[in-house]
């Protein structure tokens, strides 16, 4: 394990697990996530022999990082992988069905890949400025970018009743 998930994992209340293959995995009906962080040279080939491994049995993506110094083309990688239909917008709809919540009235707001499900199916899926075009085109509203309070902005908004 590199030393940054190492230090990562350390510092959350998170238990780790290492199988042999998705077929050890004695929770299947739980949902599974592995996640990555680092340059694209390093991340885009094991992203590539994932994709040819696990095949459709995993939602997986991997895309350049959101940073503050860069909205799209970042040096710095991000490579998820969750198990098969699984992403934000699947619990955030559980959650809704758990508690008798319209998704409808769901505001979610995003700025990467991994949001773009989320955005397209919440009741108003707001992007950040600084967000990928993949989010942007997802979302029905955007918003300031992380770095002039677009969070807050969004908010005010609908509280204003304006989105």
């Amino acid at each position: 394990m590199d030393p940054a998930s190492r230090w990562w994992f350390a510092q959350l209340p998170a238990r780790i697990r290492h199988l042999e293959s998705l077929d050890h995995d004695e929770h299947p009906e739980d949902s599974l996530r592995a996640g990555a962080v680092g340059c694209s040279s390093r991340l885009a080939p094991i992203a590539g022999a994932l994709r040819a491994q696990l095949g459709d049995r995993c939602f997986l993506q991997h895309w350049s990082a959101v940073t503050e110094s860069a909205a799209t083309g970042s040096s710095t990688h991000l490579l998820e992988v969750f198990t098969a239909n699984v992403n934000k917008w699947t619990m955030i709809s559980s959650h809704c069905q758990r508690k008798g919540i319209d998704p409808k009235r769901v505001a979610a707001i995003g700025d990467g890949l991994n949001d773009v499900e989320m955005l397209r199916n919440a009741g108003l899926g707001i992007a950040m400025a600084n967000a990928g075009p993949e989010s942007k085109a997802a979302a029905t509203r955007i918003t300031n970018d992380h770095n002039h309070h677009g969070v807050a902005e969004a908010i005010d908004r609908i509280l204003r009743e304006e989105w």
